[in-house]
């Protein structure tokens, strides 16, 4: 598509041109455009939200409790050799 104010080729979907800024009017979409996916939902299948998150892929609860109890735990014996250096030092 071109813009109608400096005739630059501009992206099909944009709504504003990247060069000039100015507004575009989006063509509707024609049977050309229109693609189906995989993703939509077949003819008569009821589909919720909740199905959706649960297939999606999740992090597993270890992969970030794990590293942070590490982190955590270091912590803890460092302030306890701290306190037993400076205590047994004086």
């Amino acid at each position: 598509m071109q813009c109608p104010n400096c005739q630059r080729e501009v992206p099909d979907t944009a709504k504003v041109c990247g060069y000039c800024g100015t507004r575009l009017q989006s063509a509707a979409p024609t049977f050309e455009t229109l693609q189906v996916t995989a993703e939509e939902p077949a003819l008569g299948e009821i589909t919720t939200e909740s199905s959706a998150r649960s297939n999606a892929k999740t992090t597993p609860w270890w992969v970030w409790t794990l590293p942070v109890a590490a982190v955590g735990l270091l912590m803890v014996i460092c302030c306890c050799l701290l306190l037993a250096y400076f205590y047994y030092q004086s």
